[in-house]
């Protein structure tokens, strides 16, 4: 169980100067986070000799944010408009030692060193600053075609898991925290071009991040043994010094009137490629090739409509050489598909919605890239929404 309290404002102002359209503010927000895990442990599921244990996955602990930020769109004229912003932000992390937050009494001394866990139980007191920014354009090719791209800093501080979870995963795997961790920065282009009209919406985008000790979930090597089963795998967030993510996303809808309603395929499609740059492999935990495809069918009237799609994921061959070893092989790929409808009763008084779905249409067994529990099967939901005039 995990209890977590946010608290925090946002305040934001708009500003308009001649041709300057400047948006200013602050924010700041304060995550304060407290669980309680009950570990139930048997060498078999009908064996009596059962142990029972209270534990904790993370230390009482807070991550706060104070952050100041502006961002300026310039109109050089009809087509062009040029885009700038920055923003100031301190992070602030603060655990303490919390009774029942222990490590797991099968990591040996050598492997606490190894994984860099000393003092991860004491408390920590960590903040950071950062100043990060971006500079972009738009440009308005016709009416109907924008161009755009740009350029920017990014910054991420490691949150509250990253840092110290300690216990075994939901499903499979053994995850500890990392409290030598650094945050993360990275330059960010990405470039897109965009087509919207009567007959067709489209959007293509490539994106292209270079980063500095990058946060990424990393098997570690190490095992603790859990007889008479295997030994599990440890898993850690780990700073990785220089890292590249770049893809390719593209989007299309294409409306047509038919008979009494509007029939609209659409599909969406991504290409993703990591690598550890300093290590030239593969960076795991990134799915490859995705694809999003169905149809919408509404009625003139829009009193309903009939929505179904498939959600396609390549297998991922490309990973580094021992996560292919640890995880057997490449990660499978799977297909899924979904169906949805609903229909819109109209009053004079009030509007009221009923919603049916069916998602993982075929019952297949299958699981997320990456994740240890498998999807469920065949889901069903309703839904009902009521507006009063």
């Amino acid at each position: 169980m995990t209890d977590t309290k946010t608290t925090g404002f946002d305040l934001q102002s708009d500003w308009i100067f001649g041709r300057h359209n400047v948006v200013a503010g602050g924010s700041w927000f304060q995550d304060k986070n407290t669980d309680r895990r009950l570990v139930i442990s048997s060498t078999t599921s009908s064996s009596p000799n059962r142990t029972v244990r209270n534990s904790r996955s993370v230390p009482d602990a807070s991550l706060s944010n104070l952050a100041f930020f502006a961002q300026d769109y310039y109109h050089v004229n009809k087509r062009l408009r040029l885009t700038g912003g920055i923003r100031f932000d301190r992070f602030l992390t603060v655990s303490e030692p919390t009774a029942e937050f222990a490590l797991d009494p099968r990591f040996t001394p050598e492997q606490i060193e190894q994984l860099g866990l000393t003092g991860l139980t004491q408390g920590l007191d960590l903040a950071y600053n950062s100043l990060t920014g971006d500079i972009g354009f738009i440009y308005s090719l016709t009416d109907n075609i924008n161009l755009s791209a740009r350029l920017g800093r990014s910054f991420r501080a490691p949150n509250i898991s990253e840092r110290f979870f300690t216990d075994p995963g939901s499903a499979e795997g053994f995850l500890v925290g990392n409290p030598g961790l650094e945050p993360e920065t990275g330059i960010n282009f990405d470039t897109s071009v965009k087509v919207s009209t009567s007959r067709v919406r489209a959007t293509a985008t490539y994106f292209n991040n270079y980063f500095t000790n990058f946060l990424a979930t990393q098997l570690t090597g190490v095992q603790l043994p859990q007889p008479p089963r295997p030994p599990v795998d440890v898993y850690q967030t780990r700073n990785v010094r220089k890292a590249r993510i770049q893809g390719f996303e593209a989007e299309i809808e294409v409306p047509f009137k038919i008979s009494v309603g509007y029939l609209t395929p659409y599909g969406n499609f991504s290409y993703l490629r990591g690598d550890d740059v300093d290590r030239d492999v593969p960076l795991d935990f990134i799915s490859p090739f995705r694809t999003n495809v169905g149809f919408n069918w509404q009625n003139y009237g829009k009193s309903y409509y009939v929505d179904y799609n498939v959600r396609l994921v390549n297998r991922q061959d490309r990973l580094s050489p021992e996560f292919l070893v640890s995880n057997g092989g490449p990660e499978p790929g799977f297909v899924a598909h979904s169906l949805s409808g609903g229909y819109y009763f109209r009053r004079e008084r009030f509007d009221l919605s009923v919603n049916l779905g069916v998602s993982n249409l075929t019952d297949n067994f299958y699981s997320e890239q990456f994740v240890f529990a498998p999807a469920r099967g065949r889901s069903f939901t309703v839904g009902t929404k009521i507006e009063i005039k």
